[in-house]
């Protein structure tokens, strides 16, 4: 196992199936109190923020694929299979682990995550009939 970055946002509570929350751009881990509260028990909740927001400090080169392996991290110290639910540029972040992470989550909730750029990339040909020119 890789050692956890301290340089990471991380905070959990609750106990049950993981859920990773990851926010959009110029947002943190916080942003989803609300959500967290109306789901109840039974979900162990974990929020982070992204490159270069709240805690988590920057260090983006060119690309997403930096983004995979801040996720690949924070499955590992999550130790057991977990849902990622995000919001835009986390939403991206989820993607981008899903194409090119080593740890895969049991699914991806996603909410306007903006993937065609990064479908285009890997040439998913589905991508052209959904996008606009």
């Amino acid at each position: 196992m890789t050692p956890f970055s301290p340089d990471i946002e991380y905070a959990e509570r609750g106990q049950g199936q993981p859920l990773l929350f990851l926010p959009g751009s110029f947002g943190t881990g916080a942003g989803w109190k609300l959500v967290i509260g109306r789901l109840g028990e039974g979900y162990r909740f974990i929020t982070t923020s992204l490159l270069g927001y709240g805690a988590t400090s920057e260090r983006r080169p060119a690309g997403n694929t930096t983004m995979a392996h801040v996720l690949d991290s924070l499955l590992e110290r999550i130790e057991e299979p977990a849902h990622l639910v995000a919001h835009s540029f986390g939403g991206l972040s989820a993607i981008a682990h899903a194409l090119y992470g080593r740890r895969k989550a049991i699914s991806l909730i996603l909410v306007e995550p903006n993937p065609f750029g990064i479908l285009r990339q890997r040439a998913i040909p589905s991508t052209t009939a959904c996008s606009a020119p």
